[in-house]
């Protein structure tokens, strides 16, 4: 007797990456990657159009991005009927007092540093605001 094919309840939530650098998405698809469906695109307009097609749960974007700044993109995003007030983290390298509040103002949630230092920390981060959006 064969048990019938099950599936999983709850699929894996989307997650948006938008980071310039092919090593640090690598970096990052390989620690989210076991959570989180991840959809990596270099560029702000990528991005966007990506955005259209697709629905994400989360996003986490890189500040200094080759076409427009991430803050740019944010408000773009947050204009997004299919994106609208999901979470969005900045992952950047810039980490003054000055970036973290102009990324606060932007529309990010959550303000992450490069490198990252604690990656269960930033893993567990991004799951709860996945959650607390759902």
């Amino acid at each position: 007797m064969s048990l019938p094919a099950t599936s999983d309840p709850s699929p894996r939530p989307r997650l948006l990456l938008v980071e310039d650098s092919a090593d640090v998405r690598m970096i990052v698809e390989m620690i989210l990657g076991t959570r989180f469906d991840v959809v990596a695109v270099e560029s702000a307009e990528a991005a966007l159009a990506v955005c259209l097609a697709q629905s994400f749960d989360v996003a986490v974007i890189d500040l200094l991005l080759p076409d427009h700044d991430g803050h740019w993109l944010v408000n773009q995003l947050r204009e997004l009927p299919g994106f609208g007030a999901k979470p969005a983290i900045a992952l950047t390298a810039s980490v003054f007092d000055d970036d973290r509040e102009r990324a606060r103002l932007s529309g990010f949630d959550v303000f992450e540093a490069k490198p990252l230092r604690d990656i269960d920390a930033f893993r567990g981060r991004i799951l709860q605001l996945v959650e607390g959006a759902a």
